[in-house]
């Protein structure tokens, strides 16, 4: 995008009819969140770590409700 572009995100979630937050939005989300942490733990980090995230386990996280 140039420089001068203007961008605006919009971020929707869908809230369970019970109000708990135990939608696959909330989930995903938290998900994000927490690779987020590893990746700046990594990037502030004294030492070089590899970072891999396997797709399986980010859908396990994703689609259980413990």
């Amino acid at each position: 995008l140039p420089d001068n572009q203007y961008t605006q995100y919009y971020y929707l979630f869908l809230v369970s009819e019970s109000g708990e937050d135990d939608s696959i939005d909330i989930r995903t989300y938290d998900r994000l969140k927490e690779k987020e942490k590893i990746m700046l733990e990594a990037i502030e980090g004294n030492r070089i770590v590899s970072v891999n995230f396997d797709v399986l386990d980010d859908l396990k996280f994703i689609m259980n409700k413990n």
